[in-house]
This record gives structure tokens, C-alpha cells and sequence, in this order.
């Protein structure tokens, strides 16, 4: 029986230790104002995480756009290094540029591995676009314009719902001091 007691006893005793612990940390209250709670709520807001994101892609979208009047420059390089038994070079061909494959001898055997190398540059700039560019730019803005406002409708939606949540909450806190009141002064315990 003794063993029983000492551990239901060491339980009390962790229990008391544990509220010690914790009682002076227990009357502070955190207090929020409406303007912390708002600018808590606007930074955090995954909604709103979204739509900066979809605004920060649109002023890229703008600048990628405004990059198109500038001419284009590709260049390609292609190193092949194999065979196809008789043939030499290249299985396939490159596209506009013929296969590097010499001739074909069916009677002699090939199995040498054969190195190609093929370097393409391709330079595509469009004069006369006929307003093309400017199209694109207007569009991008305009998207643009639509994340920004969407951006600010769901903020002010947020606000509103969180100005209409905290006085809410303002109201039933006075009410339950008011009750408080009355229970105190009615000498009710």
C-alpha cells in the first residue's frame, strides 16, 4: 500500500509544482488593438499572400512583354558522336540541316564511331508588326491592373470582416462586464 500513496502523492506534488510554475505567468493578458489585428491579419492572409504573388507576376509578365520589341538571337550547338553500322554519322537529321552521313556501303561494314558537330544561329527580329506590341503591352497592363484590383477588394473585404468581427467582440465583452456588474451589485456569489 505504502507504494501507492508515494505515488499518488508525487503526482500532487508535480501538480502543485506545475501550478507554481505557471501562476505568474497566468494574469497577463495578451491585448490585440483593431489596428494591430488588421495589419496581423492583411500580412498573413493566404488569400492575400496569393494575390501580391499574382501582382508580382504581373509587373514580370509587363517587363517580359516590353522585352519582345528587342530582336531575337538563337544559337544551337550539337556534338553527336556515333554510328548506325554502315552508315556515318548521324542516325536523324537536324532539321533544316541535312544528316552528316557519308555514303552508304552495303559491302563494307562500318563500325567506327564518327564525331558531327553542327552550330546553328537564327536571328528573328519583326519590323512591321502592325500594333502587335503595343496589343500585348496594353494587355499585360490591364492584367495587371485586374490582380491589383483584386488585390485591394480582398483587402478591404478582409478589414471590413475583421472591423465587423472585433466590434463584436467589443459589444459581448461590455455586455459580460455589464452581467458582472449586476451579479456584484445584486450580491449574488
Amino acid at each position: 500500500m505504502k507504494p501507492i500513496r508515494n505515488q499518488v502523492g508525487m503526482r500532487y506534488r508535480q501538480l502543485y509544482v506545475f501550478i507554481l510554475f505557471l501562476s505568474p505567468f497566468s494574469g497577463y493578458a495578451q491585448t490585440l488593438s483593431l489596428f494591430d489585428a488588421i495589419a496581423m491579419s492583411t500580412a498573413n492572409y493566404p488569400l492575400l499572400q496569393q494575390r501580391r504573388a499574382e501582382v508580382a507576376a504581373g509587373s514580370a509578365h509587363v517587363i517580359a512583354t516590353n522585352s519582345r520589341r528587342l530582336p531575337n538571337l538563337t544559337l544551337q550547338d550539337q556534338f553527336d558522336f556515333g554510328t548506325n553500322n554502315a552508315l556515318q554519322g548521324t542516325y536523324l537529321t537536324y532539321g533544316m540541316v541535312p544528316s552528316a552521313s557519308g555514303t552508304t556501303n552495303s559491302s563494307v561494314q562500318n563500325n567506327r564511331l564518327n564525331p558531327n558537330n553542327v552550330l546553328l544561329s537564327y536571328l528573328q527580329w519583326n519590323v512591321y508588326n502592325f500594333g502587335y506590341y503595343n496589343a500585348l503591352m496594353e494587355e499585360a497592363r490591364a492584367r495587371l491592373a485586374i490582380n491589383e484590383a483584386n488585390l485591394g477588394n480582398d483587402q478591404y473585404l478582409l478589414t471590413e470582416n475583421i472591423i465587423s468581427l472585433y466590434l463584436d467582440w467589443l459589444k459581448k465583452y461590455r455586455l459580460l462586464q455589464i452581467q458582472n456588474e449586476n451579479v456584484t451589485r445584486a450580491g449574488v456569489k
